[in-house]
Parts: structure tokens; sequence; C-alpha cells
């Protein structure tokens, strides 16, 4: 993550503010703004029990905000089932395992929050990612910087058709960090970096580039 972010930085890529989707404890805030100084981060994040650690985050970084609900493509009720310590899904229907939370689009929580452009989306939202875009289609028009934890297995929407589908929305692989792989060495997940396809590192196509 370090490197990724060292050469993203250097290459220009700017930023005002971070959104941390599924942010869990937000442990990495310091680490990732320090990067781009004067930037504020926004966590969103269901689990609600992770409160205490953010506000001890925010005793050393006090423009820091956050907001308990799902990230989704419409501002609504819904539910959160928790399926580790540290994730959990977002859910339409009650159920045993489900708790009652809402639904917010991106867009929403950018607007309420006063986050200022250029934004970098961060997502950890396994296998949520097309329903927290929906909701976002106001803040992609100022977005510089995605970061995405794609998968090879397990989800739908595979590495290689996230990176198919965020070409069609104007954004294009410019690192990655971090792959994980399988106990029987088969390749499992990778965090891709997408930049907008308009990034001067896009306008040339050579590997050695002056």
């Amino acid at each position: 993550m370090n490197a990724a972010l060292t050469r993203i930085a250097n290459s220009g890529v700017q930023v005002a503010s971070t959104i941390k989707i599924g942010a869990g404890s937000g442990a990495d805030v310091p680490h990732v703004e320090r990067f781009f100084p004067g930037s504020r981060t926004l966590l969103v994040e269901m689990d609600a029990t992770f409160e205490p650690q953010w506000r001890s985050l925010q005793a050393k970084i006090p423009s820091l905000a956050w907001a308990i609900c799902g990230a989704a493509d419409e501002d609504r009720d819904g539910y959160m089932r928790k399926n580790s310590l540290t994730g959990g899904k977002v859910a339409q229907e009650p159920s045993a395992d489900a708790t009652r939370i809402m639904h917010r689009r991106i867009d929403t929580l950018v607007r309420e929050h006063q986050m200022q452009a250029p934004y970098f989306l961060r997502f950890d939202t396994h296998g949520a990612e097309m329903l927290v875009l929906a909701g976002a289609t106001e803040t992609l028009k100022d977005t510089s910087l995605i970061q995405m934890e794609c998968y090879n297995f397990k989800h739908t929407m595979t590495f290689d058709k996230m990176v198919g589908s965020m070409r069609e929305r104007g954004f294009r692989v410019i690192d990655m960090c971090e792959p994980l792989f399988r106990s029987d060495g088969a390749f499992w997940q990778v965090h891709l970096f997408f930049a907008r396809d308009d990034h001067k590192a896009f306008k040339d196509n050579s590997f050695h580039v002056a």
C-alpha cells in the first residue's frame, strides 16, 4: 500500500477528501492522509461498535467525520447482516440475524458532510461495489482516485469484470497492491487503484516515459 500510494501521489493525483466505504476501525486513516496533505476523511460504516475507535482517532485528526449507515443506491431504511467481526452486508429484508440501519447514497453523505472535491473513494465492500457506485453518480464526476478490493472468486463481479465496468465509467487501473493467494496458490483478491482516464499517465503508451 505504501509503495502504491507513493507512486500515485508522485503521479500528480490530487485529493481533497477521502471517503472510506466499509471503514471498519479506520486505523489506516493517518497513514493514507499523509500522502495527500490537507485532505479530510469521511468514514462510512454500518457497524456502530467501531465508534469509540473513531472518537479516539478524531482526537488526533479533528477533521475526521463518520456516518453509521450502509452505502447503497438509495436513501432508505434497511438492514445489516454481520458475517464476521469486521465485515457485514447490507440487506433489504429483515431476518433473525439482521440489524436495522439506514442506507445512504454516497452523494448524500458527501453533501451532508460538506466533503470537498476531488475525491478518493476507498472501497472495502465485499461484493456491494455496484450498489455503492449507483449511489455515487454525482461524486464520481469529481473523483480523482478509487481504491477497490477486487476478487477472483466468491463474487460475480470478479476483478476482470470490475476493470471493464470502471473503464465504462471513465476510470483506468493506475496501480495495485496487496495481492492475496489462496492456500492452493490460486489468486484470490487484490487492491486495484483507478485514476481518471484523462490522467497524464495514460497519454503515453510507451514503457519508458520521459
